[in-house]
């Protein structure tokens, strides 16, 4: 009796007092579609979806990763066909370090690992797009060796009923440098028309993109220090630039001239 009083005694005096925890709340957002991606994929994925990139600004496909993290779209202007893709640990000038599908059919172009072999986005509607998984990291054992950077997974979507649309963007930028002080103007029509009947869907979509860029090439040459002489050709149409940090350490300024600017048009 000695020896149970004592263990329930120092029972007693061994628990700690009851402490009630704050409760933990763990919630999830649906998605429209599953993705076509392994639920159990050991990496970090970013998902983008069509009722998120409805407010952006989409003129072509490339734009839905726009807002993607750790990753880079090298877009220069509205249309340019050298759109390329980079992610943290590699850069745009590597294009065969990343991956882009659309419905599994790959888009990226592997003839080259340069910013002149981006990805075929134009055979993709951006309006078609339904969402964008982002795996960043390489998983070769899925994708190819290519996929050391990120693989981005373009799905698109089908019609559940008689839709039709048609758009019009239209967009300007003002650019004043090296002589040139103007507007440089663009226009993207679309149309979308699409149905459902039966056990048969089809989407037919028409895109035009026609735009002029600001100039993106200047020819640049070192201030001559020699004194002209009659003899000299005259040259016109260079203007004169100060360097601001060579100026700043006691060096002379440049010359520039304008290049072409750049154009584009994508059907």
């Amino acid at each position: 009796m000695a020896h149970a009083a004592w263990s329930a005694a120092d029972a007693q005096t061994a628990s700690p007092a009851d402490t009630t925890l704050a409760p933990v709340v763990v919630s999830a957002q649906a998605v429209p579609r599953a993705s076509s991606l392994d639920p159990n994929l050991p990496a970090s994925v970013s998902t983008f979806t069509a009722d998120q990139f409805d407010n952006w600004n989409v003129t072509s496909a490339e734009d839905v990763l726009k807002y993607a993290p750790n990753l880079a779209v090298r877009k220069r202007f509205i249309g340019d066909l050298n759109s390329t893709i980079a992610v943290r640990g590699t850069s745009n000038s590597q294009t065969a370090r990343g991956l882009v599908y659309a419905d599994g059919l790959l888009l990226s172009n592997f003839l080259g690992n340069t910013w002149t072999y981006a990805p075929r986005w134009s055979m993709i509607f951006a309006d078609d797009i339904e969402r964008t998984d982002i795996i960043y990291g390489p998983y070769s054992a899925l994708y190819p060796s290519n996929s050391i950077g990120a693989t981005v997974s373009i799905t698109t979507r089908m019609p559940t009923k008689f839709e039709a649309d048609v758009k019009v963007q239209t967009f300007t930028q003002h650019f004043d440098l090296f002589g040139v002080n103007r507007n440089f103007n663009g226009t993207n029509t679309t149309a979308t028309v699409g149905d459902k009947l039966g056990c048969f869907s089809f989407l037919i979509s028409i895109d035009h993109i026609k735009n002029t860029g600001q100039p993106l090439q200047f020819a640049t040459l070192a201030q001559s220090k020699t004194v002209a002489t009659v003899a000299d050709t005259p040259v016109t149409g260079a203007y004169f630039y100060n360097d601001q940090k060579q100026h700043a350490d006691g060096g002379a300024g440049h010359v520039g001239a304008r290049a072409s600017s750049a154009r584009s048009k994508r059907e």
